[in-house]
């Protein structure tokens, strides 16, 4: 039998694509998106921290999950989770906490949970210098796509957590936009939409010069 999950997504739109993309790669290998109404096998959370507002609405998110019955697996992962993992260990039902980066091994990893025990991965940010490239070939039901082509910052300015969360920035490489770009138009969107955390950032982590406006054209 199948498992279904089921994905909440508190953010931002960059959270929202690589929401897209988690669930793209869990139905390519098998597990179904749950029915409303049903509880999943899997609930999996992709936090917010950009305001503490968003930090209690991660946290109540998870506890709603966690009081269902039977108890899906809950795999916990994002902003909030990168700066405070002590937190969400403490939720109890919680069975796998990751942070912002790695999200793209979420399948793998939940192959690897039982419900005995708690999996943390939650590696410092600093140490993630280079884009993870998610890919994302559909954004069903929807008319626009979205493409993420930049992560993370290098302002630290004084009131943003975000480079605490997502970490320095890292370009996606050109001929990756461009070939999801190319994918998306032969699927028939005719509006897409380059999304990032810091959209001006983008290439000065490269090695060769792009613009942004090269991307964009």
């Amino acid at each position: 039998m199948k498992k279904t999950f089921f994905i909440e997504t508190l953010g931002c739109k960059v959270n929202q694509y690589e929401s897209e993309a988690i669930r793209e790669k869990l139905i390519s290998q098998g597990c179904e998106e749950a029915k409303y109404g049903n509880v999943p096998d899997i609930a999996i959370f992709n936090t917010c921290c950009v305001t503490h507002l968003a930090e209690r609405k991660s946290r109540q998110a998870i506890r709603k999950y966690a009081r269902m019955v039977p108890k899906p697996t809950i795999a916990v992962l994002g902003c909030y989770s990168q700066i405070a993992p002590e937190e969400i260990e403490k939720i109890k039902g919680v069975n796998l906490v990751m942070g912002a980066c790695g999200k793209g091994s979420l399948a793998s990893r939940l192959r690897r949970i039982d419900n005995e025990r708690m999996l943390v991965f939650n590696d410092p940010i600093a140490i993630h210098d280079t884009y993870e490239d998610m890919g994302l070939n559909d954004h069903e039901g929807k008319t626009r796509a979205f493409i993420k082509i930049q992560d993370g910052c290098d302002n630290f300015c004084s009131y943003c957590i975000i480079p605490y969360t997502r970490g320095r920035t890292r370009s996606r490489p050109f001929e990756s936009i461009r070939k999801e770009a190319s994918l998306l138009a032969e699927r028939g969107y005719s509006e897409v939409v380059l999304i990032s955390i810091q959209t001006a950032f983008y290439g000065i982590d490269m090695e060769e010069e792009i613009e942004m406006v090269e991307v964009v054209e």
